[in-house]
């Protein structure tokens, strides 16, 4: 098994440059980002689909919202640890697959996740972290981007699923809404806005939490 330092990406022990006030973290696996969000005295919510795995950052005493984050619905979710997501995993991708899950114990198997915009829940936060294995570019469309800071995890390889767009393609997209790269820690890409945008207090992550999604 690889230590903490190993299996969480290099970006996270940088964030502290970018002075996060308050961090909405989407695809958050079993919450490994959260000691150091806490560490920098910045507010955070996960956000993670797999009952399971929110489960893991509730023990350790982080706040999530159980839901899938994209176009409004319901769809069927591929759980299987670090690699879960919406989209099948590419045949040439399966081998390094078998082997970590073979590593963790982590199963494998199909669930039917809640799915909501990003604009439902973004409001008030000024950092936006997104790790959901293929669906970046669905994430960023669902939503309203007014953050100040975006880390998205874009596979340098190219795309490791089906039906994932090109890299350049979620470049593009971010600099169309008026971001720039800023540095690039291995899979892990920070952009910040070119602007100062106005941030809200939201209320429906207040409403969302004490709902049953949690």
């Amino acid at each position: 098994m690889k230590n903490q330092r190993d299996t969480i990406g290099r970006v996270f022990y940088h964030i502290k440059d970018y002075n996060p006030k308050k961090i909405l973290h989407v695809g958050g696996h079993i919450g490994e980002e959260g000691n150091i969000y806490k560490s920098i005295g910045a507010e955070f919510l996960f956000v993670e689909p797999v009952p399971e795995y929110a489960e893991k950052i509730r023990k350790r005493g982080f706040n999530v919202l159980e839901v899938a984050i994209g176009e409004r619905g319901e769809r069927e979710f591929n759980v299987r640890g670090a690699f879960s997501s919406f989209l099948k995993r590419k045949k040439s991708e399966l081998d390094y697959q078998r082997k970590w899950l073979a590593k963790t114990g982590e199963k494998q198997y199909k669930i039917k996740v809640k799915v909501i915009p990003l604009s439902d829940i973004q409001e008030g936060f000024d950092t936006l972290v997104v790790d959901t294995e293929g669906t970046v570019l669905d994430v960023l469309k669902s939503g309203n981007l007014i953050f100040k800071t975006i880390i998205a995890e874009i596979r340098q390889k190219g795309p490791a699923y089906e039906g994932e767009v090109d890299n350049k393609e979620i470049e593009n997209y971010l600099i169309e809404h008026n971001y720039i790269k800023d540095k690039q820690y291995d899979n892990n890409i920070v952009f910040i806005k070119r602007t100062d945008t106005p941030l809200f207090k939201n209320k429906t992550v207040e409403t969302l939490l004490g709902q049953a999604v949690l």
